[in-house]
């Protein structure tokens, strides 16, 4: 098995746009239902906290990660507010069941899980079950499924937590430098993901500056659904090593950036023992 099936915000998108030409996601037939989907409720979130709007009328957070509901609705289609209560697997579950009009029954037909968990994902993509995988980074498209498994990071909590669940909007080309503050060579991606977390990425829509929710705000972190940047370290091949939660410990630096060799030792995580594979959803 080929454990390299991988690759792997609103104020930092102007800067990105600048400086990388990366593989975007575009608003036209191109984009996967389910990534428009994804992204028109991490936008609608994200906007609706700015608005001022946390709750709905029953008290419940509009946005929240959580390991027992399943909610995702969209005022789009006619609910008061936008609402995310997931994490990471019900979060993309319910994309793709919604995007696609699949029932359960239809879901677990076709991937042999109702919610699967991350290993669940993961093992559908490297055994083809609802998903084709997708081995090289170069091929790596908008809309794609990251599923990192965590059975041998001693350092998880596995298997409380079996790993994580992601939906690409965008990759960079691959960037070279020396990590900041050291002579150690790097090359490395950096993927704009959707998901329902705990904690941000960088440059990420859940992340709000001081005095952005009001004045007086403080820097706010919050959880649930967003959309933000997380970093793959690649060889010179392009072949996948592993990966960064962010790109750099400053998570408003724009992609490309190099992280500093602090950052980098504290917080990347080898394929050995977060293995990642990504596959493309297939529909019917």
């Amino acid at each position: 098995m080929n454990r390299l099936a991988v690759l792997p915000a609103l104020a930092g998108a102007l800067l990105v746009a600048l400086l990388v030409a990366p593989i975007r996601a575009g608003a036209d037939a191109s984009t996967p239902a389910h990534l428009s989907w994804a992204t028109s409720l991490a936008d609608g979130l994200r906007n609706q906290t700015l608005a001022g709007f946390r709750t709905n009328a029953s008290g419940s957070a509009l946005n929240a990660f959580s390991t027992t509901e399943k909610v995702c609705l969209w005022n789009s289609e006619g609910a008061a507010f936008n609402e995310n209560r997931t994490n990471c697997t019900y979060f993309v579950a319910r994309q793709l069941k919604h995007a696609y009009g699949w029932s359960d029954t239809q879901f677990r037909t076709k991937t042999g899980y109702t919610w699967p968990a991350a290993e669940n994902f993961y093992n559908c993509v490297v055994t083809g079950k609802g998903f084709t995988q997708v081995t090289c980074l170069a091929d790596v498209q908008p809309g794609d499924i990251i599923a990192s498994w965590y059975v041998d990071d001693p350092n998880s909590a596995y298997p409380v937590v079996t790993g994580h669940v992601m939906i690409i909007n965008s990759i960079t080309p691959p960037f070279s430098g020396t990590l900041a503050y050291s002579s150690l060579p790097a090359r490395w991606r950096d993927v704009e993901i959707i998901d329902s977390s705990r904690t941000v990425h960088s440059l990420d829509t859940r992340t709000f500056q001081a005095g952005e929710l009001g004045t007086g705000s403080a820097y706010t972190e919050w959880e649930g659904c967003g959309r933000g940047w997380m970093r793959f370290y690649v060889d010179a091949s392009d072949n996948y090593l592993g990966y960064t939660w962010s790109m750099t410990g400053n998570k408003t630096s724009p992609p490309g950036t190099p992280a500093a060799l602090s950052y980098y030792t504290g917080n990347f995580k080898p394929e050995s023992v977060r293995h990642l594979a990504i596959g493309r959803v297939q529909v019917p």
